[in-house]
């Protein structure tokens, strides 16, 4: 596995940032949840992080928006976005104003050379998971 030589260093969603630097291919930080509006566009920002060689990469954000326990329902792909000169990438996620309120959760990854799908096994990048309470 070369998950250590490209990673998801920080991202922010609205104004909350998560600083997670390299977990080895997966990190879980289900314990960390973000506040979200429905019904609103949240401005996020990805940050990735790179041990040798920058390696060009693709980003993905899911979120579980009917709380079923995947991320395989249309419309629960929010945000694509190829890497910019490898530094940062920011954009927008749109929740709904029909979904329900509460907790569920958020999947970001970033792979190289390709878009994940949201429960994918790849060498090169990092899967992260976090919690999204949705008011």
């Amino acid at each position: 596995n070369q998950a250590g030589l490209l990673w998801i260093d920080s991202f922010t969603v609205g104004d909350e940032e998560a600083k997670t630097e390299n977990d080895n291919g997966y990190g879980d930080h289900t314990d960390r949840t973000f506040n979200i509006n429905k019904g609103t566009k949240v401005p996020v920002s990805l940050m990735p992080g790179f041990a040798q060689v920058k390696l060009k990469h693709y980003w993905s954000i899911w979120i579980d928006l009917n709380q079923d326990g995947d991320f395989e329902d249309d419309g629960e792909l929010l945000f694509q976005a190829e890497h910019k000169d490898f530094g940062l990438v920011t954009g927008n996620i749109e929740i709904p104003n029909s979904i329900k309120t509460g907790k569920m959760m958020m999947r970001i990854t970033m792979k190289h050379a390709d878009y994940a799908s949201p429960c994918e096994q790849f060498s090169y990048g990092e899967v992260e998971d976090y919690s999204i309470n949705i008011k």
